[in-house]
């Protein structure tokens, strides 16, 4: 495999803008060490920042299997640009990631260095990933910081479930909101204890400048939860609370979950997360409440299917409707659905495997796509046959729609233009993996095209497009034109053969190549003209090409004089364009040209000398 230098990397980034948005599906683990033991990580949040580039943080394990959190930036297609991990003896977990307003780095997650059950653990970084703080809220009990949100005054808000650390007033899995400053101080916090149990999952800020949270509360008689929705104001004090819960005769069909929340541009709500719905099959399937602005519910719905799905996270398109992120089926899903909850579509980012994987966040990136992490389940194959699963921290960049590209093809032809005659152009194809697995590939020319082409690089049977690296298949042609009657377009195409396994490449793709040859140009001595001039073709009548002299003088200093800007175009009796002989500089001199005619029917044609400020037009007869 050929590793590419930053010149073929920024060409690859300038021709995805000419293509459209950067999509990509990445998969990470830990860089740090070599293991012989294989451990599952997870990827929860992600973000993007200021400078375009992306944010992912999770969970990965060092040597001896211990969990750390770790955090990782990414380029815009979603290399590594660094990568940091803190961990404790015990267990850690990275949920969610945010950039504040001073370009600096927040990070929420749960360590169990203190507590068996796990407490909040608040990392502050600089841009670079370097600690500036950490701080640790909770006491006992299960503490889990799930989400944050960055506030236009440069603090933050921190939302998740605590128990223990206000032990005056938290009654068990409470929700937990607190506002902090860049330096760490808290400016409030504030307690949603609707019950025994109320974990927080989800968190939005409204348009008022307040906040609207979601979550579940524990239903202890029929060991079930109902679903809540929560305001508090800028400063924290609480404006409503709302449950909700079904009424179906069965309470099993009464179990809910949610998961997040989000605000539609009216002020109403918008809340997801799962639903039961089949006792024979334990089924759970996409719940999608609408609320207005004071928490009461307007449309109550949910996406029924065959296989267990939930949603995890949501955010409101530009034109209106709803992005979902979750799972379904093992896989990870994107869906659209309307403000009533009604499904428009539906993008599968992932690939069966025997366990599930997780879409956990989504965010909307700055070109209009949309930004997922989550975790990734994958099936290592081999040619043998034998093959394991492992999970991944998951990125994933998608346009608005959830669509994304499996492989990245830096043009969709080659094009040599006009090339003339005695000379030789050579062009370059970068094939990048932007997909979860290694990719295998072979190239090579149309077996039957014109020996005008070359394939100078790109047919090698064992080329692989890894996962995760700046591995690329470069295809490089060289185009040779051969006289053939005057101008002649040449075209075949590269036959590229991809795909999983090395040993069975069902992929394929033609990309078409294109030149055209031309006879040069030629100097008729090397004696420098006084003035412009454009001689009579000859012969003239002509049948099927003629030849055009034309005089370029020096323009001031003769010995200082720079080249002239010359086109020598042929038109027909309407005045259209039907052949341009010369679009280029020249030096002084005399010159020659042939314009064959063996394409264009007979007829008088005019040809124009346009050198500097100066034009001249002269008559031609074609006869067949």
């Amino acid at each position: 495999m050929k590793k590419l230098i930053s010149y073929f990397l920024s060409t690859l980034l300038l021709t995805f803008s000419l293509y459209g948005q950067i999509t990509f599906q990445k998969a990470f683990t830990n860089s740090n060490f070599s293991r012989s033991n294989h451990y599952d990580e997870e990827a929860f949040g992600a973000t993007q920042t200021s400078d375009g580039n992306y944010l992912l943080t999770g969970l990965t394990y060092d040597e001896t299997g211990n969990a750390d959190v770790i955090i990782t930036k990414h380029d815009s297609i979603g290399n590594i640009i660094w990568e940091k991990i803190y961990g404790s003896p015990a267990y850690d977990k990275g949920y969610a990631i945010a950039e504040i307003k001073d370009g600096g780095i927040v990070v929420a997650a749960r360590t169990d260095k203190l507590d068996d059950d796990g407490d909040w653990w608040i990392l502050r970084m600089d841009s670079n990933g370097d600690t500036l703080w950490t701080l640790h809220y909770g006491f006992t009990g299960k503490d889990i910081p799930y989400k944050i949100i960055p506030l236009d005054n440069g603090n933050f808000v921190v939302a998740g479930q605590m128990w223990g650390k206000y032990v005056c007033t938290l009654r068990g899995d409470d929700g937990f909101i607190v506002q902090l400053t860049p330096d760490g101080h808290e400016v409030w916090h504030h307690i949603v204890a609707n019950s025994a149990k109320d974990p927080l999952k989800g968190i939005t800020q409204t348009s008022d400048g307040g906040f609207v949270v979601c979550g579940n509360v524990w239903d202890e008689d029929n060991e079930i939860y109902d679903t809540y929705a929560y305001k508090i104001d800028a400063n924290g004090e609480m404006k409503w609370t709302h449950r909700y819960r079904y009424n179906n005769s069965s309470e099993e069909y009464n179990n809910q979950r949610a998961n997040a929340i989000t605000e539609l541009p009216n002020g109403e709500l918008i809340m997801v997360g799962k639903k039961f719905v089949s006792i024979q099959r334990d089924d759970w399937n996409v719940m999608i409440k609408r609320l207005d602005s004071g928490g009461n519910v307007l449309r109550d719905t949910y996406d029924y299917q065959v296989d267990d799905a939930e949603a995890r996270d949501v955010v409101v398109a530009d034109d209106g409707n709803l992005i979902v992120v979750g799972e379904s089926s093992n896989n990870i899903f994107v869906r659209k659905y309307d403000t009533s909850g009604v499904r428009l579509s539906q993008k599968i980012l992932t690939d069966d495997a025997s366990e599930p994987s997780n879409g956990m966040s989504i965010v909307k990136t700055s070109d209009g796509g949309l930004l997922i992490g989550g975790t990734v389940t994958l099936d290592k194959r081999f040619p043998s046959g034998f093959y394991y699963t492992y999970k991944k921290r998951l990125l994933c960049k998608t346009d608005e729609n959830g669509n994304f590209q499996k492989l990245f093809y830096s043009r969709q032809e080659f094009n040599f233009g006009e090339v003339e005659y005695g000379q030789s152009k050579i062009d370059t194809l970068v094939i990048r993996n932007t997909w979860l697995h290694e990719i295998h590939l072979s190239s090579s020319l149309q077996y039957y095209s014109p020996p005008v082409f070359t394939l100078l690089e790109g047919e090698i049977e064992d080329d692989t497009l890894t996962i995760n690296n700046n591995d690329s298949l470069r295809l490089i042609i060289k185009y040779e034109p051969t006289e053939i009657n005057g101008n002649v377009l040449d075209s075949t195409f590269t036959f590229l053969s991809w795909g999983m396994l090395r040993y069975n490449m069902n992929f394929h793709r033609e990309i078409p190549v294109y030149g055209k040859g031309k006879k040069p140009v030629s100097v008729e001595n090397e004696t420098q003209p006084s003035k412009f001039e454009l001689s009579q073709n000859y012969p003239n009548p002509f049948n099927p090409s003629t030849t055009i002299k034309y005089s370029i003088p020096a323009v001031g200093d003769a010995n200082f004089a720079s080249p002239t800007n010359v086109r020598l175009t042929v038109y027909d009796a309407l005045g259209r364009e039907v052949a341009t002989l010369v679009n280029q500089k020249q030096a002084p001199g005399n010159y020659s040209v042939q314009f064959n005619a063996n394409n264009l029917p007979s007829g008088i044609y005019f040809y124009t000398l346009r050198a500097g400020d100066f034009t001249a037009t002269k008559k031609m007869i074609l006869m067949k």
